[in-house]
């Protein structure tokens, strides 16, 4: 993975939920992200 696929996890999928206080559902969709890039 890129730096910029990474940075775009992180922006889309893990900051959203935890800026609300959501820190599972953050985690949870950052990681199935990482997992179907890693594919």
């Amino acid at each position: 993975m890129s730096d910029f696929e990474t940075k775009q996890i992180i922006e889309n999928q893990f900051i959203p939920y935890f800026k609300n206080d959501d820190y599972y559902k953050g985690t949870y969709n950052g990681i199935l992200e990482i997992i179907e890039k890693l594919k």
